[in-house]
């Protein structure tokens, strides 16, 4: 389960790499071995299923009048980030995808 730690900002995000970058300084930092030292750790003290570990990027721009909404599929198990339109107090959706 993920949980928010930090109050949904636009800047933060904004400042957040594109995925190909993202994906690029990882490869340029060689993490791969640091991540997988790191999943042993996680293995030795059976916390696998309690934390887990990310690559904070984006896939695409946002403006002020969004906000970043994650859906799930019927079974609960394949997330889908969608931007939602914020219009006041209404929200209207862009577009739905699930699988």
């Amino acid at each position: 389960m993920a949980m928010l730690t930090e109050t949904p900002n636009l800047e933060i995000f904004d400042n957040l790499p594109h995925i190909c970058k993202a994906a690029k300084n990882f490869t340029r930092m060689k993490a791969e071995g640091l991540v997988k030292e790191l999943g042993k750790v996680f293995v030795k003290h059976n916390v696998y299923n309690d934390y887990g570990l990310l690559l904070l990027h984006r896939h695409f721009d946002m403006s002020n009048a969004e906000l970043l909404v994650e859906s799930f599929n019927k079974n609960g198990d394949i997330s889908v980030a969608l931007p939602w339109i914020v219009n006041g107090e209404s929200v209207f959706i862009l577009k739905c995808v699930h699988t």
